[in-house]
């Protein structure tokens, strides 16, 4: 998974990840084909699990995550 440190639109070539939309500042998108049920890492600890197929390039977000944080 990678982190947007700049605003990126649309066409943006950074290395393979190309989105369709435009990114905001902080999202996360996936830098390779994460399968459903799969751990997702953000520097280097597991954050969630996939809820479904995120391909490259997709956000990753609440709507494809499922956290693994207990929440207080």
């Amino acid at each position: 998974m990678g982190l947007a440190k700049i605003r990126l639109h649309n066409g943006d070539n950074i290395e393979t990840v190309v989105d369709q939309s435009s990114l905001l500042f902080g999202q996360k998108v996936a830098c390779r084909e994460i399968a459903k049920g799969e751990p997702i890492f953000k520097g280097g600890i597991i954050i969630g699990v996939a809820l479904l197929l995120i391909s490259v390039g997709d956000i990753v977000d609440r709507n494809s995550l499922r956290s693994t944080f207990s929440e207080f």
